[in-house]
């Protein structure tokens, strides 16, 4: 269990202000109405994974580029799966350059639960697709196969967000350099 201090109710709001949206919007996304997300916010003992889906928020003016995305993503999955039968019944999420992945269970020092990793690359080597990840916080980088992380003892979980290329935007679609060559596939852990 990640054991972590909760956000006061100043902070949690301060972060939903910070992503550009007000209590109201998030109560909507998240199927809540607007007082008992208040109360949530102001509860002290509230569940973990509130914060976490504060924090996995992308800032509003980037959420409708960011449901595009979503949206492209799923569309691919409905494809592949009618290309080819579902391994298993994994619940699969396209990997691409700069998605989040969380550790859900702590390897060791050098990645302590909670820790975030950026995808760097998604690459077909050895035989094998390979996803290299950076954790910026403890700098620690690390190539993990696709089959890895579609393993359900893989102690990363995919967030579903991505982190900005440069000043806060994410890049318009089509830019070379940005977007792979091809989807790759692996399983989204919950």
């Amino acid at each position: 269990m990640i054991s972590s201090k909760s956000l006061s109710a100043k902070q949690f709001r301060a972060i939903v202000r910070a992503r550009g949206y007000r209590l109201r919007d998030i109560a909507e996304l998240w199927g809540l109405t607007p007082a008992r997300l208040s109360q949530i916010a102001a509860d002290p003992e509230r569940p973990s994974h509130y914060e976490y889906a504060l924090w996995g928020l992308p800032k509003k003016k980037l959420a409708a580029l960011v449901m595009g995305r979503r949206q492209e993503a799923a569309r691919a999955l409905v494809e592949a799966s009618e290309a080819e039968p579902q391994r298993s019944g994994a619940e699969s999420v396209a990997i691409e350059p700069r998605d989040v992945w969380i550790v859900r269970e702590s390897p060791g020092d050098h990645l302590p639960e909670g820790c975030e990793g950026i995808v760097q690359a998604v690459q077909y080597r050895d035989g094998e697709q390979q996803v290299s990840l950076h954790f910026p916080a403890t700098d620690y980088a690390e190539t993990f196969s696709v089959t890895y992380l579609n393993d359900p003892t893989c102690f990363l979980v995919a967030t579903g967000r991505q982190v900005a290329s440069r000043a806060g935007e994410l890049p318009p679609e089509g830019v070379e350099g940005f977007l792979p060559q091809s989807v790759w596939f692996a399983r989204r852990l919950a």
